[in-house]
């Protein structure tokens, strides 16, 4: 992502928004899903979102503008069924926003 954000800035001279709006879900009874799925629900989810943040922010502070809009989805505000990893890391998401 850092690698990203300096093309574009690169390209362009500046970055003005970032829209972060990444989302899997693995469904099934958490017990039954390998912890390697929630790990892959919860790297996409809210780690993806916080690498994007922190590749953009600097230039952001540089700038003294940018805007950073992180899509969370209702998954954010109400558990998903048979969707533990996704529900966590949107809750997640909604604390780091």
């Amino acid at each position: 992502m850092i690698n990203l954000a300096n093309t574009a800035n690169s390209w362009a001279g500046r970055i003005d928004v970032l829209i972060n709006n990444a989302g899997v879900l693995a469904a099934g009874e958490f017990d039954h899903t390998p912890m390697e799925v929630h790990t892959q629900v919860v790297q996409t989810n809210l780690l993806g979102y916080m690498n994007g943040a922190h590749a953009v922010l600097p230039f952001f502070k540089k700038q003294r503008s940018g805007i950073l809009i992180n899509n969370i989805s209702i998954g954010g505000f109400l558990p998903v069924p048979y969707g533990a990893g996704y529900t966590a890391s949107k809750f997640g998401l909604r604390g780091f926003s």
